[in-house]
């Protein structure tokens, strides 16, 4: 299908996520007995500086999972290990990746092209 380009730039999922020991949620599926068992990943860490005027600049702490980078209201609890469900050992988190800045926008073209070549 083809979805309007400006509606479907930022995706969102809700992550299960222990920041206990940085990890997040993944059900898979065993091909061989077709049965999903849990399996916990490593979130990825970064430091964004963020230059501002008049100011010193702020080193932010981003943690994203192969979705996208989560949210949250308290940064400072997600840096000190709290979940957003308070102090639990693992919290739900919204996660969001902008679209547009993976090949999505080029699998859409691509796709739009080839509709080109089957009905001309």
């Amino acid at each position: 299908g083809l979805t309007y380009g400006f509606a479907d730039q930022i995706d969102y999922w809700i992550e299960k996520v222990r920041l206990s020991d940085g990890k997040y949620l993944r059900h898979v599926m065993d091909a061989a007995t077709n049965e999903t068992h849990e399996t916990w990943h490593d979130l990825l860490q970064r430091v964004e500086v963020v230059q501002r005027k008049d100011a010193e600049p702020l080193n932010v702490l981003v943690l994203s999972t192969d979705k996208g980078f989560l949210e949250a209201r308290d940064p400072e609890a997600l840096v000190a290990g709290k979940g957003a469900l308070g102090d639990e050992e693992y919290g739900y988190f919204l996660v969001r990746r902008n679209s547009i800045s993976d090949d999505s926008v080029m699998r859409t073209i691509s796709s739009l092209s080839s509709l080109h070549d089957v009905h001309p």
